[in-house]
């Protein structure tokens, strides 16, 4: 579950989410454009809350900026590509056991998986 505390004076905004603990004080400026763009698509303040936290947590696990995660996400035309691109960058940083947006995993070519050496 996503929590924001509010605007501090330097203007930042403290992120954070209970559920992977991560913690980290991020731009307003930047919140409140990539907040607002997920508001305008979902129609849900959860929805917007826990997805903007994904993508600062994104960036600060990538070493990557929040805009250019956004602006990559906005390119996007219809919800499904959004969730198809978070599935993504969620999909590079966890474990490969199971993947974000994959109904079945996939199954490697037969010839190829008996010269697999574990």
């Amino acid at each position: 579950m996503a929590i924001i505390d509010g605007v501090n004076s330097d203007n930042s905004v403290r992120v954070y989410d209970k559920f992977y603990n991560f913690d980290v004080v991020v731009n307003a400026s930047e919140y409140d454009i990539i907040r607002s763009y997920f508001f305008d698509i979902s129609n849900s303040a959860e929805v917007a809350d826990n997805f903007t936290v994904m993508v600062f947590r994104i960036a600060n696990l990538s070493d990557t900026q929040p805009i250019e995660i956004y602006k990559q996400i906005k390119s996007s035309t219809s919800k499904m590509e959004v969730t198809a691109i978070m599935a993504y960058y969620l999909n590079n940083l966890k474990t490969k056991t199971s993947l974000y947006g994959i109904g079945v995993n996939p199954t490697p070519n037969q010839t190829v998986q008996r010269n697999v050496v574990l």
